[in-house]
């Protein structure tokens, strides 16, 4: 028989936890390695979702700013215009004053 005195049976348990204690440490190894992996791929996700909305909003400023340079010239057009208009209704205004007085 293997175990024949109470010597045997300790290096017997002992051996025994040395197994379940490596087979242990190698499960939590991997449950670390796995945590580690999906984490290092939502880093990968967020930058990846990062840059997206960097280039949206580097997108979005460049065509504000191209907005506002049209916009200026827009702005300066319809003041032309509008100052067109008014001059043309104080001319007819003053052509029927004139028209009126005589």
């Amino acid at each position: 028989m293997i175990i024949e005195t109470t010597k045997d049976l300790f290096w017997l348990l002992f051996g025994l936890s040395i197994v379940l204690f490596t087979l242990f440490v190698c499960w939590g190894m991997f449950y670390m390695i796995m945590t580690i992996r999906d984490l290092r791929e939502t880093i990968k996700n967020l930058k990846r979702k990062l840059d997206l909305v960097e280039e949206f909003l580097t997108t979005v400023k460049e065509k504000i700013t191209d907005t506002s340079q049209y916009l200026k010239t827009i702005i300066e057009t319809v003041i032309k215009i509008t100052g067109w208009f008014e001059q043309q209704k104080k001319s007819s205004n003053n052509k029927k004053n004139k028209s009126v007085t005589k």
